[in-house]
């Protein structure tokens, strides 16, 4: 029976204070009886209306490079108060606040100055705002914000970007409407696996007015399935530039990889070239790299042609020198104190090979020394070159 009787007591205040239909269109007919929406919610004319701004973020679907653009999912939360629109809830069957339509009050022409949406936003949707019995007013608006950063892939595929999320006031001064410091939290909905992202509220100080306000979003490029698919075909291509110089022009293909190599750089010099087609602030280190090996590959295609030219060049210098020397063997034979017919035949057989082979070998030295000092010389110069290449861009790629 007390426990009845204690529920009785507890639930009869609510019961009395029931608000009703009558209520509440008593009350909206109260309130916007003589209420203006374009006139500041103020009552002295002379205050600014502060808002404060408070963003977020729910999604991260990706940062465009090459149109610097930040696709983003947020909500935008605008508070402040309106000083026409308060009452006594006791007065109105307890209620404490009314949802209505963002076009029958005063709201603030508050943007996202450096979204490209926003220019093309339509001014006729209609938001539900929620008017508190103190006057203060939330306004909730959901949106996919595109914005601009500015670009940076000086470090692709190790790099990252600050992009900005700008609110501003588009018309009014600053002494009509301020901006109070701005409230931001990063709550993602489904990770982002290609980011890493983190956010931080700043304030613009540098026009010293109360208009603008803005997030700073900052994402850190992961190591992912695309940086091993960068790097690992510039890994590939300097270790085969190098490696025109180990084949032996006696194969007849060193030319053939050469050159092949040297297209297979151009090709993927212009397509990171369209990869990373960005207003960015610095060239990226690894399309310098690129140029690097590719102009060392095109070196080492004409070092390639230069030494097989001559080997050939060599080799018929030498047939002809072999030909002479051929020529002095059988005269030298012939003139011998000796008379040929007085030696015997194994013996002649026997000074014939020994002579042949000895010039053979004088021959075969001389046509190697000439070529292949050449191509040792330009194989210590590519190794030098891409060893130099790959610490500096391993160093500026993890310094700043």
């Amino acid at each position: 029976m007390l426990n009845l009787l204690s529920f009785i007591l507890l639930c009869l205040p609510q019961i009395i204070w029931c608000a009703s239909y009558l209520d509440e269109k008593r009350l909206r007919d109260s309130l916007f009886l003589n209420y203006s929406k374009s006139i500041r919610p103020v009552l002295d004319l002379e205050y600014p209306v502060s808002i404060l701004p408070y963003l977020h973020i729910y999604s991260v679907y990706g940062l465009d490079i090459n149109s610097g653009n930040l696709i983003t999912r947020a909500r935008l939360s605008l508070y402040w108060k309106d000083e026409h629109l308060s009452w006594t809830p006791e007065d109105y069957g307890n209620i404490t606040h009314l949802y209505i339509n963002s076009n029958m009050v005063w709201t603030p022409n508050i943007v996202v100055c450096n979204s490209e949406e926003e220019a093309n936003r339509k001014s006729d949707v209609v938001y539900e705002i929620r008017l508190n019995s103190d006057g203060n007013i939330v306004f909730l608006q959901t949106k996919i914000l595109r914005t601009f950063c500015d670009i940076n892939v000086y470090k692709y595929p190790f790099d990252s970007q600050e992009c900005e999320v700008w609110l501003c006031v588009d018309i009014q001064d600053s002494w009509e409407t301020r901006l109070e410091p701005f409230e931001c939290i990063l709550d993602l909905e489904y990770p982002n696996y290609q980011w890493d992202i983190t956010v931080n509220c700043t304030e613009d100080t540098d026009n010293g007015t109360d208009l603008d306000t803005a997030t700073l979003i900052s994402l850190s490029r992961r190591f992912t399935f695309t940086s091993v698919a960068t790097m690992l075909p510039v890994f590939v291509l300097t270790i085969l530039t190098l490696f025109v110089f180990l084949l032996p022009p006696e194969s007849g293909e060193k030319v053939s990889l050469a050159t092949t190599v040297f297209l297979t750089n151009v090709v993927y010099l212009v397509e990171m070239d369209k990869v990373l087609n960005t207003n960015s602030r610095d060239m990226p280190l690894i399309v310098c790299f690129l140029i690097a090996l590719t102009s060392l590959s095109g070196l080492s295609t004409v070092g390639s042609i230069i030494v097989s030219r001559l080997k050939v060049i060599n080799e018929e210098r030498a047939g002809q020198e072999q030909q002479e020397d051929d020529r002095f063997s059988l005269n030298f034979i012939k003139n011998k104190v000796t008379p040929i017919s007085t030696i015997d035949v194994e013996q002649r057989h026997d000074l014939e090979q020994s002579f042949e082979k000895t010039t053979k070998i004088k021959v075969k030295r001389r046509v190697c020394c000439e070529h292949r000092w050449l191509d040792n010389a330009l194989f210590v110069f590519s190794f030098g070159i891409c060893i130099i290449l790959s610490i500096l861009f391993a160093y500026y790629s993890t310094n700043h």
